[in-house]
């Protein structure tokens, strides 16, 4: 649990330089655009295994997150048909679609969208 709240706090506040993420906005945010970690809860990891003891845990990364005093920590893995699929450490699931996100870099605090996953399938359209 220490290793997953210190994974929480590396997605959530200034991740190493190059770290790839995807994030939850609550705004359309597009390819390119410069961000804030302010505006994500949600916070999934590209590089970060999931340490849940939990089945098929070696197919997942770790999970984190955050609103106002709410933090929850878990692993996520892709499911078929452009879902994932969350797993909290308190046992509790959800699933949610992974157009929902936008795939975040970080570089010494600064964070900049690279990908959308509801632009590539038309859900939103970027200028």
């Amino acid at each position: 649990m220490r290793k997953l709240l210190l994974i929480g706090m590396l997605l959530a506040g200034a991740a190493s330089a190059g770290e790839r993420f995807y994030a939850a906005p609550g705004t359309r945010i597009c390819p390119g655009d410069s961000v804030e970690r302010k505006q994500f809860t949600f916070f999934l990891s590209r590089s970060h295994k999931c340490d849940l003891p939990i089945v098929n845990a070696e197919h997942m990364r770790a999970l984190f997150f955050e609103l106002g005093p709410v933090q929850r920590y878990g692993c996520w893995g892709e499911l078929l048909g452009g879902d994932v699929a969350l797993v909290y450490s308190d046992g509790q699931t959800d699933r949610m679609s992974l157009a929902t996100f936008v795939e975040v870099e970080s570089n010494n605090g600064h964070y900049k969208a690279v990908s959308s996953p509801a632009l590539d399938i038309g859900i939103i359209k970027c200028p």
